[in-house]
């Protein structure tokens, strides 16, 4: 790690380009969800839940800083347009588990595929040892994120 301090320009850049990779993000997942016939939110909630395999409506509410009732309505929305199913908790009956529904996450994935494969490719185009820098900053940066969220839910504005 280094301890040099960036010119003024270099550091204005990197927030320049960090807000412009934030914005492009939010819009290429707005298109997606256009696509797709869900929003934003739902999105974020159905790769969770890809990810996951299966959820909680309690998990989904956590993971995307929601209202328990918020993440049953995007629930609602996703089942509705046949992306994930409810299930019974083998466990405990109270309980439903969210499942992806296999056959239209595979169709969705033609809208995502260009752009993952676009990704790839310019990951290769970098040495391992770049990665590596790349990937601490982009950690590190998800940490001021966060941490700078919670900041504006839990501090009263001066």
């Amino acid at each position: 790690m280094s301890n040099n301090t960036l010119s003024a320009t270099l550091s204005d850049q990197l927030s320049n380009f960090g807000e412009q990779i934030g914005s492009a993000a939010v819009f290429y997942h707005q298109a997606a969800a256009e696509r797709l016939g869900i929003n934003a939110t739902d999105t974020k909630a159905l790769g969770y839940i890809i990810r996951s395999g299966k959820v909680t409506s309690g998990d989904i509410a956590t993971a995307l800083q929601l209202s328990p009732a918020s993440a049953t309505v995007i629930i609602d929305r996703l089942a509705s347009k046949k992306f994930v199913k409810r299930i019974a908790d083998a466990n405990d009956r109270r309980k439903t588990i969210i499942i992806p529904v296999q056959k239209t996450v595979l169709k969705s994935m033609v809208i995502y595929e260009p752009m993952m494969q676009a990704m790839r490719k310019l990951h290769d185009s970098y040495d391992e040892h770049e990665i590596e820098i790349i990937l601490s900053y982009q950690k590190a940066s998800i940490k001021i994120l966060q941490q700078e969220a919670e900041r504006l839910r839990t501090t009263a504005l001066e």
